[in-house]
């Protein structure tokens, strides 16, 4: 078997068809040390027998692959929600280790994502956060990479230190400073107001999500993404059972390659604005023609 030096974590509740799915795919990318995280129970019976189910299979796979370090944490607390579960999940694991891969449960990542990872990680002590994904955008240079200002967390990596300076709650005065600091960045003005946006409904209760403001810290601290040319990860959470991708699932979504080419070299001072810029268009800050589209979706689903 071939083997990387990265572990994964693997982020889990109650989706058991996926699970089976996302770790398949690590054990095909070689990894030999795997963090597995179940959050607790809900007050939902059903919901609870979905959980259940899911730490049952769990534990199967584990011993059927007996090979593979498996460290593995089933919460007894009641559920904490998307925010609190998933930065929990994600602080638990880098207790433990300096670097490896984030992986949630509606994830297949690529034979080749940990080998990515591995390169690059490699090549400048100055890379701390690595995407799996690239919604389908190219570099605008024709690399195999590019660097980005983006958080994609379909598939991700990232270093401890990174991590140590992620905060669920990002406080107003935090907001405000970066805004009015943001007012000269016309490149990113949109996407940095959307994600201030956003971070200000997670702090007030009215999203329950952690993504966001790992998006802020990357913006704020000028943390830089390396993001592939290729898709590295594929997306299989768009139906009812997700938390927030009940849309139709998206062409970018689906596709995942198998093979990969490495740069030899990375200028870290080569921010690709053009893809990003393509990403916010189609992601963040989409035109009223693809949001209506979005919304009928959601209504007739």
């Amino acid at each position: 078997m071939k083997t990387n030096k990265l572990p994964a974590l693997l982020i889990t509740w109650n989706r058991p068809k996926y699970v089976m799915k996302s770790y398949e795919a690590i054990l095909k990318s070689g990894i030999t040390e795997i963090f597995i995280f179940n959050d607790g129970l809900s007050r939902n019976e059903e919901i609870n027998h979905k959980i259940n189910e899911t730490r049952v299979l769990i534990k199967k796979l584990a011993s059927q692959n007996k090979e593979i370090s498996h460290i593995i944490f089933f919460s007894e607390e009641n559920s904490s929600g998307c925010k609190n579960g998933v930065s929990k999940a994600i602080t638990w694991f880098f207790k433990q280790n300096k670097k490896g891969l984030i992986i949630e449960d509606d994830i297949i990542i690529s034979e080749k994502f940990p080998e990515f990872c591995n390169h690059y990680f490699s090549k400048c002590n100055d890379i701390n956060f690595i995407s799996a994904s690239n919604y389908g955008i190219k570099p605008s240079n024709n690399k195999n990479h590019r660097l980005s200002r983006h958080a994609y967390i379909w598939g991700w990596a990232a270093t401890s230190t990174l991590w140590s300076k992620y905060n669920t709650y990002i406080s107003e005065e935090r907001i405000e400073k970066f805004l009015r600091k943001s007012k000269q960045d016309k490149k990113y003005e949109k996407y940095i107001k959307f994600i201030c946006d956003k971070c200000r409904l997670t702090n007030g209760g009215l999203i329950d999500t952690w993504d966001y403001q790992l998006s802020f810290l990357l913006l704020e601290q000028n943390i830089l993404n390396i993001v592939p040319g290729k898709s590295l990860a594929e997306n299989i959470g768009f139906d009812k059972d997700a938390t927030h991708t009940k849309e139709k699932r998206p062409s970018y979504a689906k596709k995942v390659y198998q093979e990969i080419k490495l740069d030899k070299d990375i200028d870290i001072n080569f921010i690709d604005f053009e893809a990003d810029k393509a990403v916010q268009r189609l992601i963040y800050t989409p035109g009223i023609r693809m949001r209506i589209k979005r919304k009928i979706y959601k209504w007739l689903n």
